[in-house]
């Protein structure tokens, strides 16, 4: 949406280019500056989040008390069963152990994982592990921990975010440097 707006204020402004009537270069203006405003509230919002994110990192303790609750509640449940599904992972922190998390809770205590964390989800899939070895583990379930691989993600897709808009601005005063003198 918009990137189809800035498409519409370029082509605006190309099509009044040739033309030197000032209500159109004031309207052309007053969108350029709306369009730069907008962009510019973008940058700062996108690095409130990433503080935000960074100073309301998620604990071990929380995500293990919301761990002991899996399968005893029924939206505890259903939300890692999603994390685990969308980001392919298991359990809460770390890389390679992140499953591990399960094992001091109830379903852990049965050596078993939630099926959502199998490659290859189906019912059952995930009794019993905890008796098989690392490496067998491994090669059936997601093993990195989700609030590692979620952090990780919204860190560098905000960093990314921002610096790309921020681009945008520069590339946007540069031209309007060169063009307008």
């Amino acid at each position: 949406m918009k990137v189809f707006c800035l498409f519409q204020v370029s082509f605006f402004g190309f099509a009044i280019s040739g033309m030197e009537r000032k209500f159109l270069i004031i309207i052309y203006s007053s969108l350029l500056c709306i369009a730069f405003l907008a962009q510019l509230g973008s940058i700062f919002l996108s690095l409130e989040l990433r503080n935000v994110i960074t100073q309301d990192a998620v604990g071990s303790a929380d995500v293990q008390i919301d761990l002991m609750r899996y399968g005893e509640d029924p939206s505890i449940t259903a939300k890692w069963d999603e994390l685990h599904r969308f980001f392919h992972c298991c359990g809460g922190q770390n890389y390679m152990t992140g499953y591990q998390d399960f094992r001091s809770t109830p379903i852990g205590k049965n050596h078993s994982i939630p099926d959502s964390c199998c490659h290859d989800q189906h019912p059952g899939c995930g009794l019993n592990l905890f008796k098989e070895t690392p490496e067998s583990i491994r090669n059936k379930i997601f093993v990195n921990g989700c609030v590692t691989l979620v952090n990780d993600k919204l860190h560098s897709d905000v960093v990314f975010v921002s610096i790309k808009k921020m681009k945008t601005y520069e590339v946007r005063v540069v031209y309007e440097r060169v063009v307008k003198g």
